[in-house]
């Protein structure tokens, strides 16, 4: 059957399912002025079906993984490589998007501006497959500063609106949004630039050697990573450490993430689950299977412990004092990241770095879930106030549903992905060091207090506000089937197992240390849960008292940022004029980059 499909095929159809949203979004808001925007949206669907037929080829020739090169000119060169990891991930980002995708015909319905919205959603999603499946570190930032682009564009979607703002500080919704945009560029520019001198060391180490390289498969090949010098590992892993922590929103770079929650509720959805926030463990996953000493060494993981457990437990509490609907997913999906980061940073071999990438996808699915509730919720009662939000469970059996397997799935309930996934998680980490693994499993706990917070909003009760249109119902459908795949992942991820075999530790689901954590975790979801119902006033008093007491605000950049930005807010048209102007500037100083780079390598 493949006889006749070669390599050189293969790239042309990786080709086009990277930038068939992109290019396709952009054909149409040239040449056409359209009210059904259905053709952007099932672009992802199409890059799906394209990206299958690769994933069958490879899984036919039973291969370990293969690279193909489109363009390559000295150290500038586009290619991609092919593997079960790339494979994975880019499935799990096309299959939220599409999902995404299908869900936001019905929320945008009647938007007049939405044409912005579908040509930047399908930009993101084009920019995050160029990321998972470049060859090369280059090619990674390429994509890298791209979806970080797409970020600000789609965060600031409401920059003209003259709605109210929720938030004090602002006037208009169209304020805040434009505050929120530019401060998720500005915190993950800064974090970018210790990335690229990361990659810019990696570089000149490798031209020090005489094989000057980017390129994943080549780079532990060239570089003798034992005879580097102690300093320069420091400083590697330094350079590391800083520039997958800003998109990762990780302290001093947290706030962000929380504020972007301006954004429409697709957008935040993306942001969470397939894109952005994703884009740092993709980077570490990768590194981790070709090239673990960057990531693998004492300093690199020092660093992280040390930048990333304090953040889980200031963005856990957080999650738990937080009324705002989004706001609470945002802080959950900061404190989750944190823990995949460390499974990660702290992998000691393959099988434990696809059991963090199990997690990362486990997580990517049930969040896209819950942001898509939260969106139909938002919706229909016009809040993010969860004490303002109650939902009949009998009239909107599909939604709790689609809620509860989440949330289930999120704290670790069998027989829904996140069991396994953090069972696996935990006991990797445990393999590294009993002290950390102590550590992490207190954090965990965390998770089902803020989790069961989320089903307060469903009751019992009679007359509970419903709306009953048809692009609720066609929301409420399209999230319901993401949310089944919380149950599917168990099984697509043994099947995975079974062709890279993979050592899957069981034994560690059945054991008593398991059945404990099980049973203290179903302890505290159900006196959370009852807690919240029953004493609401004053769990929220505790929880707020705590929230200060953690000094979030303080800790993190956005407290000089929100109080700066009440005697500026005169210059918010200026603001809003000079945000294109930076990203010229940003894009123009890429470009030398890649000149001077260029330049050097030819010489």
């Amino acid at each position: 059957m493949w006889r006749c499909v070669n390599k050189k095929m293969i790239s042309v159809l990786l080709s086009i399912a990277i930038f068939l949203p992109m290019f396709g979004s952009l054909f149409l808001s040239l040449t056409s002025k359209r009210r059904s925007f259905l053709i952007d949206a099932i672009l992802p669907i199409v890059s799906s079906t394209l990206l299958t037929v690769v994933a069958v080829y490879f899984y036919d020739r039973s291969l370990t993984f293969f690279e193909t090169k489109i363009l390559s000119a000295s150290i500038f060169e586009i290619g991609y490589l092919i593997d079960y990891f790339s494979l994975s991930i880019s499935f799990i980002v096309l299959l939220i998007s599409s999902i995404v995708a299908l869900y936001s015909l019905s929320y945008f319905k009647g938007d007049e501006k939405q044409y912005k919205f579908w040509f930047w959603f399908n930009l993101f999603v084009s920019s995050m497959l160029f990321l998972v499946l470049s060859n090369n570190l280059l090619s990674t930032f390429i994509g890298w500063e791209a979806i970080g682009i797409c970020s600000w564009a789609l965060i600031s979607y409401y920059y003209d609106s003259s709605k109210t703002s929720t938030d004090k500080v602002f006037s208009t919704l169209g304020d805040q949004s434009v505050y929120s945009s530019l401060k998720a560029l500005f915190y993950t520019s800064v974090s970018d630039v210790f990335l690229l001198a990361f990659i810019i060391v990696l570089y000149f180490l490798t031209y020090k050697s005489g094989t000057p390289t980017l390129d994943y498969t080549l780079l532990q090949q060239v570089l003798n990573f034992k005879q580097i010098s102690p300093n320069i590992v420091i400083i590697l892993s330094l350079f590391l450490i800083l520039g997958i922590i800003g998109k990762a929103a990780q302290l001093p770079f947290s706030s962000w993430l929380p504020d972007a929650m301006v954004a429409p509720t697709p957008v935040s959805a993306l942001l969470h689950s397939a894109t952005i926030v994703k884009a740092p463990l993709v980077l570490i996953g990768r590194l981790l299977i070709f090239d673990p000493f960057l990531v693998s060494n004492s300093t690199f993981q020092s660093l992280a412990i040390v930048v990333i457990l304090p953040t889980v437990a200031v963005a856990s509490v957080n999650a738990i004092a937080e009324k705002d609907i989004k706001r609470l997913l945002a802080y959950s999906t900061i404190s989750q990241i944190g823990l995949i980061l460390i499974g990660f940073s702290l992998s000691q071999s393959l099988s434990a770095t696809w059991y963090s990438t199990f997690q990362f996808i486990s997580h990517a699915v049930l969040k896209a879930t819950l942001f898509l509730v939260a969106g139909i919720i938002i919706h229909v009662y016009n809040t993010n106030n969860l004490e303002e939000i109650k939902i009949n469970i009998r009239e909107n059996v599909v939604l709790f549903l689609s809620t509860t397997m989440a949330v289930f799935s999120l704290v670790g309930f069998p027989p829904f992905s996140g069991f396994l996934s953090k069972e696996l998680l935990l006991h990797s980490i445990k393999n590294y060091s009993a002290i950390i693994y102590a550590v992490v499993l207190i954090l965990s706990f965390f998770t089902p207090i803020y989790s069961f917070k989320f089903l307060t909003m469903f009751t019992t009760e009679k007359g509970a506000k419903k709306e009953d249109s048809r692009e609720i119902r066609n929301m409420s459908l399209l999230t319901f089937i993401l949310s089944l795949f919380t149950l599917v992942l168990n099984f697509l991820f043994l099947f995975l197992a079974a062709q890279i075999n993979l050592s899957l530790e069981f034994t560690v689901l059945f054991s008593f240390n398991s059945l404990v954590i099980l049973v203290l975790f179903a302890a505290i979801s159900l006196l959370s849960i009852v807690s919240f119902k029953a004493i609401p006033n004053s769990i929220s008093y505790v929880l707020l008292t705590i929230n200060k007491l953690t000094a979030c605000e303080g800790v993190s950049i956005y407290s000089y940022y929100k109080h700066f930005s009440r005697m500026c807010k005169k210059f918010n048209k200026v603001e809003k004029y000079s945000t294109s102007f930076y990203i010229l500037l940003v894009l123009v100083g890429f470009l030398i980059y890649l000149s001077v780079m260029l330049v050097i390598a030819i010489k």
